[in-house]
């Protein structure tokens, strides 16, 4: 596994995103990333300075994870490739998590 390493950035382990243990159907499906989209968001992430980015994208969840030193710009990754999500219905649903427990939450 790589960990990216530079001595003048901290990074931290993230994930944002939706489920289906807080968040109904009919709202996850906004947060859906498209086959299409998976390309575009890869594009992105790159040029936003991504090194590493995990999308997961399923009838359950959409998750974002990266290890990363700007979690607000996966805010912006999953806000502009979801489909059709304002920011309101993004601050109610989408969650956070960092270092331990994204890690907890991943496996």
């Amino acid at each position: 596994m790589f960990f990216p390493f530079d001595e003048h950035k901290i990074f931290e382990f993230h994930v944002i995103g939706v489920n289906h243990w807080k968040t109904p159907l009919k709202i996850r499906e906004q947060f859906s990333i498209s086959k299409n989209n998976l390309k575009r968001l890869s594009e992105a992430a790159i040029n936003a300075g991504f090194d590493n980015l995990l999308t997961v994208s399923t009838c359950n969840r959409t998750e974002l994870y990266s290890f990363t030193n700007q979690p607000v710009k996966l805010n912006e990754l999953l806000l502009k490739f979801s489909y059709n999500v304002n920011g309101n219905l993004f601050t109610q649903h989408v969650y956070h998590k960092k270092n331990h427990e994204a890690v907890k939450h991943l496996f």
